[in-house]
């Protein structure tokens, strides 16, 4: 098992990533990137065009178009697709696929990044309930990984049809053993096992909260339930 990996982070790209602001996922992009830097990864942010730096970290920045800047899908749920978004986000993957990266934590919470993302050895983290269609329907149909920030989201997401692992925001200042499926983890909560597509082969998700020290010759992409699968998926959360 490798013990440095070559990480890439992707924000979100409606707006640029800054030192002082009020988005959750953009603060975890910078403190995640940060850390893994640290600790001696090779870390890669791709973000939109004027970002501010990140220590140790080096931006990929993607210019976007105006419409893109802003739009945010929490503000707009039910909003049509802007074709500019999807333009972005078929650039900066196709830039992802270009540098060959280890591995892929994916941040931004549109439709177009979880298409966009499909076949990278990527980790797609909600950072958001199931409250936008266009989302909850990339996230279904996806054989890519997805994470919660929390067990109340992912219950949240198992309810619409889609299951995830836990991955808190942030990275924790030790080591954090690795638990089997069914057991409890040292913060006290059992992750439970992904769900398999009826019909299709079984993939098997993360084997621990430190997704990125997996072996990018082992690292698996996991398949996503149908609806029909959340309420015997139910019995396994704590």
């Amino acid at each position: 098992m490798r013990d440095r990996l070559d990480v890439a982070l992707v924000a979100p790209v409606v707006a640029p990533l800054r030192r002082a602001t009020p988005y959750g996922n953009h603060v975890v992009i910078s403190d995640l990137g940060r850390e893994l830097s640290r600790r001696g990864h090779a870390v890669t942010v791709y973000c939109a065009r004027g970002s501010d730096p990140i220590e140790g970290v080096t931006l990929h920045e993607i210019d976007v178009a105006p419409e893109v800047r802003g739009a945010f899908s929490l503000l707009e749920p039910q909003r049509r697709p802007i074709a500019a978004m999807r333009d972005a986000f078929e650039r900066l993957f196709t830039a992802v696929r270009s540098a060959g990266h280890d591995v892929v934590s994916q941040h931004a919470f549109d439709a177009e990044a979880i298409d966009a993302a499909e076949g990278l050895r990527v980790l797609h983290t909600l950072h958001l309930p199931p409250i936008v269609p266009r989302v909850v329907r990339a996230a279904r149909a996806t054989r890519d990984a997805l994470a919660t920030v929390s067990v109340a989201m992912q219950r949240a997401w198992l309810d619409a049809g889609v299951a995830t692992i836990v991955a808190p925001n942030g990275v924790p200042d030790r080591e954090v053993p690795r638990a089997s499926n069914g057991s409890r983890s040292s913060r006290g909560a059992s992750r439970p096992k992904r769900a398999r597509r009826p019909g299709s082969g079984s993939r098997g998700a993360p084997a621990s909260r430190h997704w990125w020290s997996a072996s990018p010759t082992t690292a698996r992409t996991t398949t996503n339930p149908c609806g029909r699968c959340s309420e015997r998926r139910r019995s396994a959360l704590p």
